[in-house]
């Protein structure tokens, strides 16, 4: 397995180390997110193997599963390991013991993606059987199931509170919601991306707000105005953060607005009043103008990063270009 160095336009990447981390294919890997240092891989060889960064001695090699493992994840404070594998078997490692936490049997097909709870005992899984499940992992048995009539291909979890959300298609998905003030768990219910904003924006915590960008930023279908209404207040604190992440994180999503929407926000506030009441149009126009009001103040950030020299700075400048029409707008 080769690890290799972010690269930029301006940096030239470089090979950090290269070991044979299964003995077969490897077919999911992750990365301890708390310390960056703790790595697990899995397999065709139905193993799960956790290397520390920088050395190419495995730590330990865990088993139990018989089929290939076909997804990793670690906890928040990466004394678990959960790996899923291709008949739909999950199963939770104790890595402080090496021995098997949990296994949890409902899934009929491959596992394409697992999430810890940050703050609790839940897990949460999809497969290409069409189902979403969270586990308690205090029991054997899942708590809550949503299926869908679609494969289910997620990239990640994102919980939040009593929340789940993860991108599903064209649409977002709340999977699970609890009242915060009772034992038991409400049902399943659906919600939309702006509802997932809004609980994410009022927690006041931008890691999660960066999460839930991650998410959607590859995703352009699921902007609307309303979305950018929510989500460009938040970039000024994203561009000026001191987590290189977050500022390419900010930096995307701004990309993103301008190559989607000035074209609709610089139309909408040059075009002609209309006769008479129209009140879908005025809603439209009020929503344009708050967006290019933001945009001016994101652009003078961005003019001012595009001076400086940094690991961003050709990021800025290509952004300082796309912006350039918001010094014409009215």
């Amino acid at each position: 397995m080769t690890s290799m160095a972010a690269s930029s336009t301006t940096k030239i990447a470089w090979r950090l180390q290269e070991f044979e981390a299964q003995s077969s294919s490897i077919s999911c890997l992750a990365l301890g997110k708390s310390s960056g240092r703790l790595l697990a891989t899995g397999g065709e060889d139905c193993r799960v193997n956790i290397w520390a960064v920088s050395k190419a001695n495995c730590i330990m090699s865990l088993t139990g599963h018989k089929n290939p493992v076909e997804s990793i994840h670690f906890n928040v404070s990466e004394e678990q390991v959960a790996a899923g594998s291709q008949s739909g078997s999950i199963r939770v490692w104790d890595l402080e013991a090496a021995k098997i936490l949990r296994t949890l049997m409902g899934h009929k097909a491959n596992i394409t993606s697992l999430g810890f709870h940050p703050f609790g005992d839940f897990l949460a899984s999809s497969s290409m059987d069409t189902n979403i499940k969270l586990w308690d992992l205090r029991r054997k048995g899942y708590v809550f199931r949503y299926k869908d009539k679609d494969t289910l291909v997620i990239s990640s979890f994102v919980f939040m509170s009593s929340h789940l959300f993860c991108s599903l298609s064209s649409s977002f998905l709340v999977t699970w919601s609890r009242d915060p003030s009772s034992s038991g768990s409400g049902p399943p219910r659906h919600s939309g991306l702006q509802i997932a904003l809004d609980t994410a924006v009022s927690m006041s915590d931008p890691s999660i707000v960066v999460d839930i960008l991650n998410i959607i930023n590859p995703q352009p279908s699921l902007w609307k105005l309303d979305v950018c209404m929510v989500v460009l207040p938040q970039l000024d604190k994203l561009l000026q953060s001191k987590y290189e992440s977050y500022i390419q994180t900010g930096c995307t999503s701004l990309k993103l607005v301008m190559k989607h929407f000035w074209t609709l926000i610089s139309d909408t506030l040059k075009a002609t009043p209309s006769v008479g009441v129209d009140i879908t149009r005025e809603e439209r126009h009020q929503k344009c103008r708050v967006c290019c009001e933001q945009l001016k103040n994101l652009s003078n950030i961005v003019k001012n990063k595009a001076t400086q020299v940094g690991r961003h700075s050709s990021t800025f400048k290509e952004l300082q270009l796309l912006m350039s029409p918001l010094d014409d707008s009215p």
